[in-house]
């Protein structure tokens, strides 16, 4: 073959190659950025579903008034674990997402709405279904999360309890004190729901740690039993070079974990995990210059063993005059050392976590001629909280009972005083902001809190 022929021919597959490569890195880049733009996530099915249930999951923009559900997908079977997804989402925009499971054109539950900033994966909708008539044996199954030290014979007896029940009742004794540690019940009730707890014991019967309620409905799988303990490590013994007699240090162990990141990161953004113990004032640098990725992994070595700290993530943008400006805080979890994979979530479109506090019912007094209740919820007060939102109605998010604002009383608990229609389930939220008189759907407000639902009857 001429070598001024085959010239050619080796320029002209080089240059198909080139355009196949670029065709290939093109294409990629458009699936990446589509994947990255959107949300999407998971079911958590617990109790009995009827046959030919469907899940619809629809969403709003978060605190926008007057913004209504659009449905995302609909008819989905209803799988636990069963995935779905919304790859539509805006990345940076944060929204409002509810799963609805119906039968018939008829709801039979809601989820608790979540609110997430685009992008975000791995994003839970939980649906407890109970039944009207509870029969046949079902299974309460999970795992152990044991932070903080362990001593040798420690066990774990998981409890509950039903409406029903006026007490805890022990489910399973004597269970392996061991880390993700499987643990069930084999004789609950299918669709019916209970309050589930573990104990952790030391090998004298003494209770030294205990995890927090799990509302669910039987059948429920992979619920998590998170315990601290309040055990103290002995002093570890080191050698030394001067003398025979070992001196006793303090043993030292590290809390790590990873960030569940939603949204999107601006420019020159960082991530800071602080740490205090519990208890104590101000937060100190645990963690430095962490990128602000889903799933970026942290560690921090300077914790002491059998000590209950308090963490956080914050994330925060370096301003062109060299000072930091915080844009978003993460929730905070109180853990005992030593401990692994514990998860610090940011939304990066909320300056603010969700308040975590507890919502309580009281029915107060009956009225009879109007068939209702003179009564109230209380919501824990939120540290640093100067306003409070609060959303009560007869749907899961709802607000047909109330939609109100308030700057906050000095007390532990935020009042509102309320009239129940006997019979009814109301559902009821609430959000905050750090500075005072701030108006409903400010974006100074953190997210929602998850909902909690009662019932006043006669």
């Amino acid at each position: 073959m001429q070598k001024g022929f085959l010239t050619p021919l080796l320029i002209g597959i080089i240059v198909i190659l080139i355009a196949a490569v670029a065709f290939f890195v093109f294409n990629n880049q458009k699936t990446k950025g589509t994947s990255e733009s959107g949300i999407s996530g998971t079911f958590d099915i617990n109790g009995t579903v009827p046959q030919g249930a469907t899940i619809a999951v629809s969403q709003k923009p978060a605190h926008v008034k007057g913004a209504a559900y659009q449905e995302i997908i609909s008819g989905v079977s209803p799988q636990d674990k069963a995935g779905w997804s919304f790859a539509d989402a805006e990345s940076g925009k944060s929204y409002e997402i509810q799963g609805v499971m119906t039968l018939n054109g008829q709801k039979l539950y809601e989820s608790d709405p979540i609110f997430i900033t685009a992008p975000a994966t791995d994003e839970v909708l939980v649906f407890n279904v109970e039944s009207q008539n509870p029969k046949g044996t079902a299974v309460l199954s999970g795992s152990l999360d044991l932070n903080g030290y362990i001593p040798q014979g420690a066990t774990v007896t998981l409890q509950g309890k039903t409406q029903n029940d006026p007490s805890f009742i022990s489910y399973a004794q004597n269970i392996p004190a061991k880390d993700l540690q499987p643990v069930s019940y084999n004789d609950a009730i299918a669709g019916l729901g209970y309050t589930v707890q573990a104990v952790l014991y030391d090998g004298n019967g003494v209770q030294i740690g205990i995890s927090p309620e799990a509302q669910v409905v039987a059948p429920a799988g992979n619920e998590v039993f998170a315990i601290n303990s309040t055990a103290q490590p002995p002093v570890t013994p080191t050698p030394t070079t001067a003398s025979n007699t070992p001196t006793p240090t303090p043993a030292n162990s590290a809390i790590s974990g990873a960030i569940n990141f939603n949204g999107a990161a601006q420019q020159n953004t960082r991530i800071v995990v602080f740490q205090r113990v519990t208890g104590t004032g101000n937060f100190q640098v645990a963690v430095d210059n962490i990128q602000p990725v889903n799933g970026a992994a942290w560690s921090w070595a300077g914790a002491t063993a059998g000590t209950t700290y308090d963490v956080l993530a914050i994330l925060k943008q370096h301003q062109s005059n060299g000072t930091d400006q915080d844009i978003s805080d993460s929730n905070s979890i109180t853990v005992a050392a030593p401990a692994s994979n514990e998860s610090l979530t940011i939304n990066s479109g909320f300056s603010l976590p969700a308040a975590g506090g507890t919502i309580s019912f009281s029915c107060g007094n009956y009225n009879a001629g109007g068939n209702n209740w003179s009564g109230s919820i209380s919501f824990q007060s939120i540290n640093n909280a100067q306003s409070y939102w609060f959303q009560i109605g007869t749907t899961n998010g709802g607000d047909d009972l109330t939609n109100q604002t308030a700057n906050a009383t000095n007390t532990t608990s935020q009042i509102q005083n309320l009239t129940f229609n006997n019979g009814v389930i109301y559902y009821a939220r609430y959000a905050y902001a750090n500075v005072p008189n701030v108006p409903a759907y400010s974006s100074q407000f953190s997210p929602f809190s998850q909902t909690t639902s009662y019932r006043c009857a006669q």
